[in-house]
């Protein structure tokens, strides 16, 4: 349980990015899942990135907000 909501967002990535479930390249234009909290004044210091592939299995678990 955390303290405040999160939620993933949909961003195109501008640089190279490594997914935090399988450890595979997210290229330059690519699309990616980033965790982001409710409140749009705070920020996560290590937010965890999902390729696509990863966040299509992990399914129901995330909520997504866009």
């Amino acid at each position: 349980m955390t303290k405040y909501q999160k939620y993933w967002k949909q961003i195109k990535a501008r640089k190279v990015h490594y997914c935090s479930k399988c450890g595979g390249e997210i290229g330059i234009t690519e699309y990616y899942w980033q965790e982001s909290p409710e409140d749009r004044f705070l920020h996560i210091i290590n937010p965890k990135r999902l390729c696509l592939k990863c966040y299509s299995q992990q399914g129901g678990d995330a909520e997504k907000k866009e």
